[in-house]
């Protein structure tokens, strides 16, 4: 791959053995990880990888284990990373909007992404 003037690899050129991709990153309750990896690989079947998150957000504090205690954050999440074919991201979200065994807010954003090795990704 070609390197720019400071020696680093460029974004996008021309022949870079890349494919166009979607990445699809999903913050979701941690519970329910197990049951939306299983329907989100249903669909995509080429993987996903899963990060622990918190943060704040405007639905305010959500139930937590510990309950009671005056915690200004709300309980543990996972952000599920998929980088899919264009195809597939409208069955991705389909997933999402039937909410498989989800018990809290959940949210989502998609990013043109080139992907490598293009051979997995399509083209």
């Amino acid at each position: 791959m070609p390197l720019d003037s400071r020696g680093t690899r460029a974004a996008s050129s021309p022949g870079m053995p890349t494919s166009p991709a979607k990445l699809v990153t999903v913050v979701a309750p941690e519970s329910s990880e197990d049951s939306l990896i299983r329907a989100l690989l249903e669909v995509s079947r080429s993987g996903c990888s899963v990060l622990r998150a918190h943060g704040r957000g405007s639905h305010g504090p959500r139930p937590t284990p510990w309950q009671g205690h005056q915690l200004d954050w709300h309980g543990p999440n996972v952000e599920i990373e998929l980088v899919v074919g264009a195809h597939v991201v409208e069955q991705v979200l389909d997933v999402l909007e039937r909410r498989i065994e989800i018990d809290g807010p959940i949210v989502a954003w998609i990013a043109d992404v080139e992907a490598w090795p293009k051979g997995k990704f399509g083209s």
